[in-house]
């Protein structure tokens, strides 16, 4: 039996066409966004709201840790920017 085949804790991935870990790893995606896949993936199934307000906190996390590799030297505290604040600072 492959671990495709099995899960533990539920059905909420085994009844995909696609699983989101092979989603995952196919598109070589790092722990945050794995985790915003898995977490959209299973919303309607498992977690309800609750899984899309997670998805949201690794998205706020992803988008703080490329801004502050794209300008280093922008602090943590510019996420509470204005999306066009954020814009102009990703075009910089």
């Amino acid at each position: 039996m492959t671990a495709n085949e099995e899960q533990h804790g539920g059905r909420h991935y085994i009844t995909k066409p696609i699983q989101p870990w092979d989603y995952i790893i196919a598109n070589g995606m790092g722990y945050l966004e794995g985790n915003i896949i898995k977490y959209i993936s299973r919303y309607k199934e498992k977690g309800g709201l609750d899984d899309l307000i997670k998805a949201s906190h690794y998205l706020e996390k992803l988008i703080e840790v490329t801004l502050n590799e794209r300008v280093p030297e922008v602090a943590v505290s510019k996420i509470d920017t204005t999306r066009e604040e954020v814009n102009q600072i990703w075009k910089e």
